[in-house]
């Protein structure tokens, strides 16, 4: 009985509590899969599975083709690919939003075990959990990143727990062991902490220190490919280092980040409080904090190389929230408590302020990414049609693209060596050319003729309008129609084919001459047009992309200008539906008026934005 009424009073609130708090971040977790790096990481684990070995040369690319490539993350990549080929890209999602959820399970029991079992400190560690979820879900990603934050929040939590000294240590070596094959250039952050802990807890001149010191460190050479780990980390440590292209997945803090971004601001500014109440603890709590912070001589520089590494790399957020986790909880019950014994009357406005805090951070991260939650990839992510039509015509290989399309076409167009792709450091001396390539035509020719490229696959080039000039063609520009010809397009990006024999074929059933999505639509209806030609193309490309907006205000603009009642009555409703959607599009909004006023001479001269 007496069980039964402390499962009643204690455990099923906190179960309960527990089952809320992983469902809602859970849900928060699932927007639409956009990682860079997902795809490599499940061909990755595909190939490991399949020829039961690891990867230590490039053979998916063919300008790194045979270079020294380790797979650090190998553990990860066989469960990214067993989750993907069991759930697909659903799976993917709900995967990430599962382990985001087990995230926030691992840091309330890391709360709860610091500041005890109570309504009004339930409320609160839920309240800093929430809050530790918003200042790093931009690193939320279904990636060998989250298996780390586990396995991170668990170390945390192992050397919090009530364990003898000898049970911590030896966690501590299985932690370090399977954080070093989940991903090894994550493993600094492991033994920063480990270290700090380590020496918190041990006498320094004794032998037992020395032991397990070489132990930790020994553990992170426990893996298939050893000291080869050691280099990746070192490639990482001066990765900025000749650095031309821009990766958003590595960037240093910088004040515009603090108040510009739209996505990392409330982050950042979460982790900048969480930082001021940690330094509190430090002053204020030193001795009522866990033993693994007591020595300060320790504690304080670890703290600042866990802040330094956040200013170097932003990505790292996550590992500084949760190693400052046990001070912000201490800080805030202990600024709470003091608030609650000096001002009776406003007792309760410290955890009135968190929850305001906490609410109004979610509800914002829960506003800015309201469009992107679904089971799909993200819209506008990656060249999928482009891709499925290119594995429909086969064109001839080499193929050129963007880093971040190789990822994509790693695991969906594997009957093509890729061009490059996120793993970036085997690629370094072709970001030289390709950043060439951005603004010369002659740089990208070089690369054409140097590699053999034989198709394009890249995103929309953008345009602009040069006084006494017109609009800038910059495919015309860089690949010029005697040499090339556009055979495809989605929303996002084309596929231009070298005018070669093996290619005549699919060029003489696919080639756009008059439609170039990188321009204006109405330029269409101001030169001299092959009608017959023009009208097919129209149609194939509504017939393929009914709400690709260039192809509906082109057929919508043809329509008019030649009265064809049908397909007017046919764009009337995309239209309208579209205009709703996107009601800042100043050309879906006027080319819906001339639609519905029955106007067939004007053609809209919108100027595309900057």
């Amino acid at each position: 009985m007496r069980n039964l009424v402390n499962f009643v009073e204690k455990e099923f609130p906190r179960s309960l509590t527990s089952i809320v708090l992983f469902l809602i971040i859970a849900f928060a977790s699932c927007w639409t899969l956009w990682e860079q790096d997902i795809f490599w990481q499940i061909r990755a684990g595909d190939e490991i599975i399949e020829n039961l070995e690891l990867q230590r040369i490039d053979t998916w690319s063919y300008t790194a083709f045979g270079k020294e490539w380790i797979n650090c993350q190998w553990i990860s990549t066989i469960l990214l690919y067993f989750i993907f080929k069991i759930g697909g890209i659903a799976g993917l999602v709900i995967s990430r939003g599962t382990l985001a959820g087990i995230i926030s399970i691992l840091l309330l029991k890391i709360c709860r075990t610091l500041i005890g079992y109570s309504q009004r400190n339930e409320f609160i560690s839920v309240l800093i959990t929430i809050l530790s979820f918003v200042a790093f879900y931009t690193r939320i990603q279904i990636r060998s990143e989250i298996f780390s934050l586990i396995l991170y929040s668990s170390l945390i939590l192992t050397w919090l727990s009530p364990y003898s000294i000898t049970r911590k240590r030896i966690q501590t070596f299985f932690i370090l062991v399977l954080a070093t094959n989940v991903h090894v250039g994550l493993i600094p952050f492991f033994l920063i902490t480990s270290f700090c802990f380590h020496i918190n807890t041990t006498e320094i001149k004794s032998r037992c220190f020395f032991l397990w010191s070489f132990i930790f460190l020994s553990s992170t050479l426990i893996s298939p490919y050893h000291f080869e780990g050691i280099g990746y980390i070192f490639e990482h440590l001066i990765y900025f280092k000749g650095k031309v292209l821009h990766n958003p997945e590595m960037v240093r803090l910088s004040l515009n980040r603090f108040l510009h971004s739209r996505y990392m601001a409330p982050s950042f500014w979460i982790w900048s409080c969480f930082l001021g109440i940690s330094a509190f603890s430090f002053i204020r709590l030193k001795n009522k904090l866990p033993q693994v912070y007591q020595n300060l001589w320790i504690s304080i520089p670890t703290s600042a190389v866990m802040i330094w590494i956040v200013f170097e790399r932003t990505r790292a957020i996550s590992f500084s929230v949760i190693f400052f986790l046990p001070l912000i909880i201490l800080g805030i019950q202990s600024l709470e408590q003091s608030v609650s014994s000096k001002l009776n009357t406003l007792k309760y406005l410290p955890v009135f302020l968190i929850t305001v805090l906490a609410t109004l951070a979610f509800s914002y991260i829960i506003f800015v990414n309201k469009n992107h939650y679904g089971l799909g990839t993200r819209e506008g992510m990656w060249p999928e049609k482009s891709v499925e039509f290119i594995n429909q015509v086969k064109p001839q290989p080499n193929i050129y693209h963007t880093f971040t399309y190789g990822n994509y076409l790693n695991n969906y167009l594997r009957d093509y060596k890729v061009f490059a792709d996120p793993r970036e450091t085997i690629f370094l001396d072709v970001a030289q050319l390709v950043y060439k390539s951005f603004s010369s035509p002659e740089a990208l020719n070089s690369i054409v003729r140097q590699f053999n490229i034989q198709t394009m696959l890249v995103k929309i080039p953008g345009t602009r309008f040069i006084q006494d000039y017109g609009f800038l063609d910059s495919i015309e520009e860089f690949l010029p129609k005697e040499d090339w010809a556009l055979v495809f397009f989605d929303e996002i990006s084309i596929v231009v084919l070298k005018r070669i024999p093996a290619h005549q074929k699919i060029i003489d059933q696919f080639e756009y001459k008059y439609l170039k999505p990188n321009l204006p639509h109405y330029l269409l209806f101001q030169e001299q047009t092959d009608h017959s030609v023009l009208k097919e193309e129209l149609d194939r490309c509504f017939k393929l992309f009914p709400e690709n907006f260039y192809c509906l205000l082109a057929n919508s603009t043809y329509a008019r200008l030649y009265k064809d009642q049908f397909k007017i009555e046919e764009m009337e409703p995309i239209l309208s539906r579209l205009s709703k959607r996107f009601p800042r599009n100043k050309s879906l909004k006027m080319e819906l008026e001339f639609l519905q006023s029955g106007n067939s001479t004007s053609v809209i001269r919108v100027l595309p934005s900057k």
